[in-house]
């Protein structure tokens, strides 16, 4: 069962780490603040991110900067509201996640916009409300048609907000299960956040663009703190450390529980060998060939096996289940694993029992016949 599941875990691991996320993390370092923490006012912490946004940019060997209140594939949480089509009642209403950027995220993070334009500078707090969508939000409420320059009524406050949709970009993962949430992008200037991580796309190493924006936030005000710093492919590498962790304990596991086995198995053939003595003594006087005598003592640890083999694919798939209900995403269902893994398992165990099986075939009839 361990090994199973820890095949399990290895399949998904490998299938998580050749996903198509949707935008492109090589050479992108994040810092993550949150001006809420030096108590700033709302004017306050918008004159930060405009100054820190603006010197980040122009910092030499970086390509592309700008302000997000949430990275992809991270394990934060991500704002939920409810948003429907305009002239719509409430119970059409869907959830969907909303994100704040600053114009030029998509460039940062590579991520395609498919239909109409990127926020502007110019869609500021007196400017008409706007959003983008990802195409997977734009399926859910206008599925089959375009949603660019039609209407959203989005719940911001007490008072529901009445947005114009100016673009469509690709889908980003938020997670690596298979069920992803419907994204809602805001400019940063017509929704304020507190707590905003700024990204920078550098044509050098990342790590050390790392520690230059972690010197610019100081530079640009020594009040606010820094609450993270990382690459963005450390930022995904965090994400799948309860998986990755999970696979190498449930391998270490099931290879001991494997040894234990084995060991084990190989312990009782060899008594059963020993306590059968005379009997395969006069099997072998009465014509029984060396062949013979190997399979009907490989013939136990066979049984043994396939009854383990069965009781252990069947309590593996019940695991996976209950596991995924607590893991980083669903874990993976593979044939290849239910078939290959008692496989391997099965040579392993029949070859510990091998070798009793060959000394009983050595067992000398004449010497077993005088002990009668």
């Amino acid at each position: 069962m361990l090994l199973i599941v820890a095949g399990f875990f290895i399949t998904t691991l490998s299938r998580y780490e050749r996903v198509d996320t949707g935008f492109d993390a090589e050479h992108v370092a994040t810092v993550s603040v949150d001006v809420r923490f030096s108590k700033y006012t709302e004017e306050q912490g918008r004159a930060f991110y405009r100054r820190l946004l603006a010197q980040a940019q122009s910092l030499p060997g970086i390509t592309a900067a700008s302000l997000t209140d949430y990275l992809p594939l991270s394990i934060e949480g991500r704002g939920a509201i409810s948003a429907m089509r305009e002239g719509e009642s409430r119970a059409n209403a869907h959830v969907a996640s909303r994100v704040n950027i600053s114009p030029g995220l998509f460039q940062t993070l590579g991520i395609r916009i498919l239909r109409g334009r990127d926020f502007g500078h110019d869609d500021g707090i007196s400017s008409p409300p706007v959003v983008i969508l990802t195409e997977q939000a734009a399926r859910r409420f206008w599925p089959g048609a375009d949603p660019v320059g039609r209407r959203l009524v989005i719940s911001l406050g007490r008072v529901p907000t009445i947005a114009r949709v100016v673009g469509i970009v690709s889908d980003v993962r938020t997670s690596f299960s298979e069920y992803r949430m419907p994204l809602i992008y805001l400019p940063m200037e017509q929704d304020y956040s507190s707590g905003m991580h700024l990204v920078a796309r550098t044509r050098g190493n990342p790590a050390q663009t790392v520690e230059r924006l972690r010197r610019l936030v100081y530079e640009v005000d020594d009040n606010v703190g820094i609450l993270d710093s990382k690459t963005m492919a450390e930022n995904i590498a965090l994400t799948l450390f309860p998986m990755r962790t999970a696979t190498v304990l449930l391998s270490l596991c099931g290879f001991f529980g494997l040894l234990l086995a084995t060991v084990g198995l190989y312990g009782v053939v060899s008594y059963s060998v020993a306590q059968r003595t005379r009997e395969i003594g006069i099997r072998t006087a009465l014509g029984a060939r060396r062949g013979d005598i190997i399979k009907m003592v490989l013939k136990e640890g066979f049984k043994v096996t396939l009854i383990g083999s069965a009781l252990g694919i069947l309590l593996a798939i019940a695991a996976r289940r209950a596991i995924t209900l607590m893991s980083v995403g669903a874990v993976a269902f593979d044939a290849r694993v239910i078939v290959g893994m008692p496989i391997f398992i099965a040579g392993i165990i029949l070859l510990s029992c091998y070798v009793p099986a060959g000394r009983a075939a050595r067992i000398d009839p004449i010497k077993a016949l005088r002990e009668l």
